[in-house]
């Protein structure tokens, strides 16, 4: 982690979503840390890339799951 004073380890000791935002707390050198991350901090490219993963992976469990039902039919 970079900060004004110099660069120190950031360790993760949770990770949990609050309300709309990743929130990750942990430590950076001995001091804690919180780093709170939203919607809005996600470049505009990166958030299509997820939606097209998500609804190609939605489309894969479903043709997945048409497949197998047809399967179990025959």
């Amino acid at each position: 982690m970079t900060s004004p004073v110099g660069e120190f380890p950031y360790t993760f000791e949770r990770i949990r979503i609050e309300g709309s935002h990743l929130v990750a707390e942990g430590r950076m050198g001995t001091w804690p840390a919180r780093i709170e991350v939203g919607i809005a901090d996600i470049p505009p490219a990166a958030r299509i890339g997820a939606l097209a993963a998500v609804a190609g992976a939605l489309l894969g469990a479903v043709v997945g799951r048409r497949r197998k039902l047809k399967h179990r039919n025959v």
